[in-house]
Formats: C-alpha cells, sequence, structure tokens
C-alpha cells in the first residue's frame, strides 16, 4: 500500500509506517553558511518565511519552548528556498525530528499552520481551478490538545475532523478495513494470480473489498487525502518528494487522492512497477481519475522536480 500505512494504523488498520523519512545529517550543508546560501535566500528570510512568522506566532511561541521542536525549528528556517517559494523540501526533510510527545505534537502543529491556506499565494501552493483551496484541506474543527493523543490522531482531530467522523458513523468503512486486514493476513483474494507480488496483492484485496464494501471506500479515501496532505509527516515522516508536493501541488494531490477512482488508479499504478503497459492498462480502466493525475504532474514538474527526480 502505497505511503498511507501511518494513516491506517491512525485508523485502526494496520500497523506499519506512513512514509520512509528521510535520513538526518545534510541540514547542515544547506543551512548556516552553506554553498549556496550566498545566492539562495534564506527561507526564514522570504515572504513565505516572513508570512509564517507573522501567521503562525502562537505555534512558533510553543515550539520554541520545547527543546525538540526548537531544533527543528532553527533547522528549518535556515533552509535555502525552493523555486516554489517555501522552504526547499530536501532540507527539511533532513532537519532533526524529536522524540517526545511534547515536540511531536509542537512540530505537527507548526506544520498544520505552514500548510493552511493564509500563506498559500506567498509559499506558491497549489490552487484550484477556481482559484481557491480544496473545501477538504480547510476543515472547521475543534482544536483539541489531547496529552495522550498521538501525533498522527492529533493532527487528524484537529484537520480532517470531516472525513474522519464520516468514515467513524459508516460500518461500511469500518468493513472495508476490516476487510483489508483479513485480506492482508493473507485471505484469499480470486482476483490474485500465483505470480502475484506484494503490490499487487494489495491492489488485488482494494478491488476485492471495493466490491463487498463500496460506500466504504469511497468515505475513507477521503480522510486518507486530507490526512496525506495535512498529516503526512505527523504520521511517520515524509520523503522529499512528498513533503514538496503537499507544500506546493496541496490542492492537485488532494484532487488525485480524494476519489475512489483516483485511488484505485494510484493503487493499480503502484502495482505495475515499471511495466508501461501495465499502467497504461490503468490508466484505461480509471479514466476518470486522469485529468487529475496529470494536473499533479504538471505541478510536480514545475514546482517539485528536483525532489521528486
Amino acid at each position: 500500500m502505497r505511503g498511507r500505512d501511518g494513516l491506517w494504523a491512525a485508523c485502526g488498520v494496520l500497523s506499519l509506517t506512513l512514509l520512509g523519512a528521510c535520513s538526518s545529517g545534510s541540514a547542515s550543508s544547506t543551512g548556516d553558511g552553506g554553498p549556496g546560501d550566498a545566492t539562495t535566500p534564506l527561507w526564514v528570510k522570504t515572504s513565505c518565511g516572513q508570512c509564517f512568522r507573522t501567521g503562525c506566532g502562537a505555534e512558533i511561541a510553543s515550539c520554541n519552548t520545547d527543546p525538540d521542536c526548537a531544533g527543528y525549528l532553527s533547522c528549518l528556517e535556515r533552509c535555502p528556498q525552493s523555486s516554489s517559494g517555501d522552504a526547499d523540501p530536501a532540507c527539511e526533510s533532513a532537519c532533526p525530528r524529536g522524540a517526545s510527545s511534547s515536540g511531536a505534537q509542537a512540530e505537527t502543529a507548526i506544520a498544520q499552520c505552514r500548510s493552511g491556506p493564509g500563506c498559500a499565494a506567498a509559499c506558491g501552493a497549489g490552487a484550484t481551478d477556481a482559484g481557491g483551496v480544496d473545501p477538504l484541506l480547510t476543515q472547521a474543527c475543534p482544536v483539541t490538545s489531547e496529552t495522550d493523543a498521538t501525533a498522527c490522531g492529533l493532527c487528524l482531530d484537529n484537520h480532517c475532523c470531516r472525513s474522519r467522523d464520516r468514515c467513524s458513523a459508516n460500518p461500511d468503512c469500518h468493513a472495508f478495513r476490516v476487510c483489508l486486514d483479513e485480506c492482508a493476513d493473507g485471505g484469499v483474494v480470486p482476483e490474485a494470480g500465483p505470480d502475484c507480488d506484494a503490490a499487487c496483492v494489495a491492489y488485488a484485496c482494494d478491488e476485492y473489498c471495493y466490491g463487498a464494501h463500496p460506500s466504504g471506500l469511497a468515505d475513507l479515501v477521503d480522510l486518507l487525502a486530507c490526512g496525506g496532505v495535512l498529516c503526512s509527516a505527523a504520521c511517520g515522516g515524509g520523503s522529499a518528494c512528498s513533503t514538496c508536493l503537499g507544500q506546493s501541488c496541496a490542492n492537485q494531490l488532494a484532487a488525485t487522492e480524494e476519489t475512489v477512482q483516483g485511488y484505485l488508479l494510484g493503487e493499480c499504478e503502484y502495482a505495475c512497477g515499471a511495466d508501461a503497459t501495465c499502467i497504461g492498462t490503468c490508466q484505461t480502466r480509471y479514466g476518470s481519475a486522469r485529468p487529475a493525475e496529470e494536473a499533479l504532474l504538471v505541478c510536480q514538474s514545475s514546482r517539485c522536480a528536483a525532489p521528486c527526480r
């Protein structure tokens, strides 16, 4: 299952990891006094960084009271500016992350404020064709600060509450998740042939369980899309590519992930690996999701080409 495993765990499904976190250790090469600093402005001094400083004062103050979060923030602010206007994703991915729950929550609050609509123009966030932000990413949620909540669960509660409540209220959403869980544990999947590898089996499970619980997947992908864009770091880390897409192509990424057809297209393509014929078959089968996927690829090539190559 491509890049959603921490979110599955937060939904009570699979105890895997969301996204492979980049290893730390390269932040110093891009932060303070690095070779490119003379020509590349520090992110904190750009219009995006200044918007963050102005609009996220409470989150910054809270972060600075926690040693773990303060170290991350100091590194982030010394990152160079990317071509989109936001902090360079590769540099940010290498910044140290705290091990404490308080540090994780403070870092999550920083990430959530940065990805909000307030600084979208200054930070190069992608917009919908109508010029706004996808409503999936602007859910009005009561702010919670449960001390025993995981950073991932807290982020979903604070930013994806509508999606989470809809899935929780739909028995078919729970049934779909149970179906996938049982399928992943070795259940028989008629669509999976003898040569089907793990990715192929995962996609076959998606199709099998979707056939049994169609409305469940419809509500679940809404939650996965919101969490994948706004909570990927809180739910297990993020690659430089996923971080850039979440910051600079948020609407396009959400539009690709928030429909059943888009979800199944991604799962189908992932199962194909490098098989171009197989990928073409997936794109034909889930043709209604192709325009959103193509828009994401255009945004990726213009704003996240380096981290996503």
